[in-house]
């Protein structure tokens, strides 16, 4: 796919992926700004061409790049610029993570007749529960509530590095609950198979709808399978609709109960039956892996990635992953978010993070 030499003054190295409504490059900062950004590779998120113009494309992109400059975690992908070109084209420039998707990972497995291991799957699944949890949570400086729900937790939003983290990317569909809006009617947002019920009846969402999204997360990581896909959009909407969610221990024979159990209120069709919040969701897995022999962690996350990207022939077997090799639960302690570039940044925006 032929790509543009530049953007912004970032050098683009070659294309990663998009949507409907963007596309993402690899790129390389100028010069005059490695030092601030402070990484020499970087992941670059651009509108189409064919939406650039388009005043409501456009609002939903600022949107996107105002929440994620407010959202900082160990566990989400982390924005470090963003802009105008002279032409009038809007980017913005997170961290570019070394690695694959959880999406990517599991088809690997699924070819391959392998199934994740529980407790991995469950580590990955309650990091990314933690960085959901950061963008519930988030207060402003007076205190006040502006809870962000991302809309759009899928295996292909979750990112695994070859170091071993777990990182959430791609808010371009989240809104804060105080500025919610329809964009137009009759649309649903989100990938069709990780919808939560309310989203495909065009009811409220809270936070509780991405506790939802990551239960199918999990479900299918355990199970080796799809839960709602189906041949046609229309049958996957209907299922989710329905929302009938067999025992994952039918597919994962062995599975502790607890696990099954979390991921059963996980899943549960009513928003209020569902755990309250993704951190609930996080400790109640945590709480299992706590109890097993050897903590997983960052290693076991990053022998995921090294198999994925193994050169060997298609299809051709490998050992199941171990999960019993110690290494810490999660990499929080001590994390420290870097100074960032956003607030100048943001000028274009007319208005900084706050």
């Amino acid at each position: 796919m032929q790509h543009p030499a530049s953007i912004g003054g970032y050098s683009i190295l070659g294309t990663v992926g998009g949507g409907g409504m963007a596309v993402v490059y690899r790129a390389r900062p100028p010069p005059e700004l490695l030092e601030a950004i402070g990484r020499p590779v970087v992941a670059l998120k651009t509108l189409l061409a064919e939406h650039a113009r388009d005043p409501e494309f456009r609002v939903m992109f600022e949107e996107e790049v105002e929440i994620s400059a407010i959202l900082q975690h160990p566990n989400l992908v982390e924005l470090v610029d963003c802009g105008c070109t002279r032409e009038g084209a809007l980017f913005l420039v997170m961290e570019w993570v070394d690695g694959v998707d959880l999406g990517a990972a599991l088809r690997s497995f699924r070819h391959r007749r392998l199934r994740l291991s529980p407790a991995v799957a469950c580590s990955i699944v309650a990091q990314a529960l933690r960085g959901l949890h950061a963008a519930h949570a988030r207060t402003e400086r007076d205190g006040t509530p502006r809870v962000v729900v991302h809309r759009d937790v899928s295996p292909a939003n979750i990112l695994l590095s070859a170091e071993g983290a777990v990182k959430v990317a791609d808010f371009g569909l989240a809104r804060p609950l105080y500025r919610a809006r329809r964009t137009m009617p009759g649309i649903v947002k989100g990938k069709f198979a990780y919808l939560a019920p309310e989203q495909t009846l065009d009811r409220p969402v809270d936070p509780r709808t991405d506790v939802f999204s990551a239960g199918i997360v999990l479900w299918e990581a355990l199970a080796s399978r799809h839960l709602f896909r189906r041949a046609r959009d229309v049958e996957t909407v209907m299922a989710v609709r329905a929302a009938r969610i067999p025992d994952v221990r039918t597919y994962a024979p062995g599975l502790d109960p607890h696990v099954a159990e979390t991921l059963e209120r996980a899943l549960r069709r009513e928003p209020d039956a569902r755990f309250a919040s993704a951190l609930a969701f996080a400790e109640a897995l945590e709480s299992w892996l706590a109890t097993l022999p050897r903590a997983v962690g960052a290693r076991q996350v990053a022998a995921i990635v090294a198999d994925v990207r193994a050169p060997g022939p298609a299809g051709a077997p490998s050992a199941p992953l171990r999960s019993t090799e110690p290494f810490p639960l999660t990499r929080r302690q001590g994390w420290r978010p870097r100074r960032s570039r956003l607030p100048a940044a943001l000028r274009w925006l007319g208005r900084a993070p706050r």
